[in-house]
């Protein structure tokens, strides 16, 4: 991109045009003047992107510390999404000003990537020339895109379940450790490095718990997008595998996402998932069908290996006899893990 004299004004530009091309609504002159696209140097700035809705049928705008990279590209995509679901659905009472339900918007907002980041996008805006399709650069699109979008989903469940089972006065305080872990070991697979007790509260290490962030809105909404997107690519008339799918350009797509994105919250997701998808309920089959291609690949390529985990975490887990934090802080430090990403 650089290579291209791409400039930060083009990236936002593109993420434009790749709405309009469905169809829908342009952004705003506001839009323009007002957003933050750089890093001031004025001021202490909080550089997570985010994209405002002042509540005029107007005054959008995004707040962002933007590079020009790939990810900063799918990033303008997402938070322009955000805002052209805002514009869909600002003739709603202010009360009905959000999407269907708490998912839907960042469902729709990461849509876009599954068509940006395909190679006939690619060519389409300039990018690349023609190049015949790579069996092996699909593959490596699938195992990152799954490393971002599947892996993340047992972790997510896990930790609203063991949420939803404390608040439901299910889980003692004696056992909140215990059942942490429990959740962890039965859906992810992942047990802790070495023995805990009760004394230990290990919950409070993920933001997502202390910061009192639902989990399920993410969940929901790795699964929409990709049933929005098979659906979306069959009105668009793609045929062949749904991950090399690129609804750049179509207005029956965008006219299906009109009717359904300009309804915000006046009627229960459910009937806005059946103007969409001509379903009411959720499905996981799109998203299998999606990663079909690199579940084979990984099939093949762990055919010697023993796949899968027990239900139960192991009995036997190392004793370890970790610093005091106040005494050793450099050493604390290191019994700390990351969690995946919700971006």
């Amino acid at each position: 991109m650089i290579e291209q004299n791409f400039n930060i004004s083009l990236l936002y530009r593109l993420a434009e045009d790749f709405y309009v091309s469905l169809g829908l609504d342009p952004l705003t002159e506001e839009f323009w003047e007002r957003s933050m696209f750089v890093r001031p140097t004025d001021r202490q700035v909080l550089c997570q992107p985010s994209a405002w809705d002042f509540g005029d049928g107007e005054d959008y705008r995004i707040k962002a510390c933007t590079n020009i990279d790939d990810d900063d590209l799918e990033m303008a995509h997402r938070e322009v999404g955000h805002i052209v679901y805002y514009q869909s659905y600002k003739k709603q009472p202010a009360i009905f000003r959000n999407g269907a339900n708490p998912a839907f918007h960042d469902a729709f907002s990461n849509l876009a990537a599954l068509s940006i980041n395909t190679q006939d996008h690619h060519q389409k805006i300039g990018f690349i020339g023609p190049t015949p399709e790579d069996r092996e650069q699909d593959i490596n699109y699938l195992l990152k895109l799954a490393l971002e979008k599947v892996a993340v989903l047992p972790y997510a469940f896990a930790v609203d379940h063991w949420r939803w089972n404390v608040f439901r006065g299910l889980i003692l305080p004696s056992d909140y450790n215990k059942e942490w872990w429990n959740n962890r070991c039965r859906y992810e697979g992942v047990s802790p490095p070495v023995a805990r007790s009760s004394g230990d509260f290990d919950p409070a290490a993920h933001f997502y718990v202390t910061g009192r962030i639902p989990l399920i809105r993410h969940f929901i909404s790795v699964i929409l997008q990709f049933q929005w997107h098979e659906v979306l690519c069959k009105t668009s008339g793609h045929q062949g595998d749904l991950h090399r799918c690129n609804i750049y350009g179509s207005k029956a797509a965008g006219k299906a996402l009109r009717k359904a994105l300009s309804l915000g919250s006046s009627q229960p997701w459910q009937n806005v998932m059946k103007i969409l998808t001509g379903q009411r309920k959720l499905s996981m089959t799109p998203l299998l069908r999606f990663f079909k291609p690199l579940f084979l690949w990984l099939k093949d390529q762990n055919k010697e290996e023993n796949i899968g985990w027990a239900r139960s975490c192991p009995s036997i887990v190392p004793h370890l006899d970790i610093p005091s934090p106040m005494n050793h802080p450099h050493k604390y430090l290191r019994y700390f893990y990351v969690v995946p990403s919700m971006e």
